[in-house]
């Protein structure tokens, strides 16, 4: 399921037991206070070595039995062990996609999975795969004016019964 930024907290609320977290946009800001409010809701540890993990795209790359290994195990304190995960900085993200393909399709009961990325388009794999995921949410972290200023050239564009194509839109 994919949310805006502006409804984690009331959605945490209501569904407190999802196992996967997937922050993606292109406000940085955002996207951190975004995570922050996933951690602050579901009253996650960050620097509680028992209970929170951290990796980055490297590690995940270069050794992705660490992420495996960290499922294989339960929590010791508290009822999830938590795994957060940054990739904001990755450049090889078909391999990241297909790590995450293989980790969505394990039965998770005892961990939540907390993704950072950057900017991706709506239609990659990646994006696709969290906005599907029954036990999942993905949040879009995009500056609210672009899609305004959008909503607002559509609206004027439809209105004078102007057509244009994809390139030309993408031009303006």
């Amino acid at each position: 399921m994919k949310i805006n930024s502006n409804q984690i907290t009331e959605y945490l609320k209501k569904n407190k037991f999802n196992t996967f977290f997937f922050i993606f946009g292109s406000n940085f800001g955002l996207i951190n206070q975004s995570f922050k409010k996933i951690l602050d809701v579901l009253e996650i540890d960050n620097e509680n070595p028992f209970s929170t993990i951290h990796l980055n795209q490297n590690q995940l790359l270069d050794d992705q039995r660490i992420l495996f290994d960290e499922l294989d195990t339960y929590p010791l304190l508290g009822d999830f062990k938590n795994i957060l995960i940054d990739i904001r900085e990755s450049v090889e993200l078909k391999k990241i996609h297909k790590i995450f393909l293989e980790v969505t399709n394990l039965k998770i009961l005892k961990h939540r999975i907390i993704i950072k990325a950057n900017y991706l388009k709506s239609n990659h794999s990646i994006v696709k795969l969290f906005n599907n995921l029954e036990n999942g949410v993905s949040v879009a972290c995009y500056d609210e004016q672009r899609s305004l200023i959008s909503s607002k050239l559509n609206s004027y564009l439809k209105d004078k019964n102007i057509n244009l194509t994809p390139s030309q839109y993408d031009h303006l």
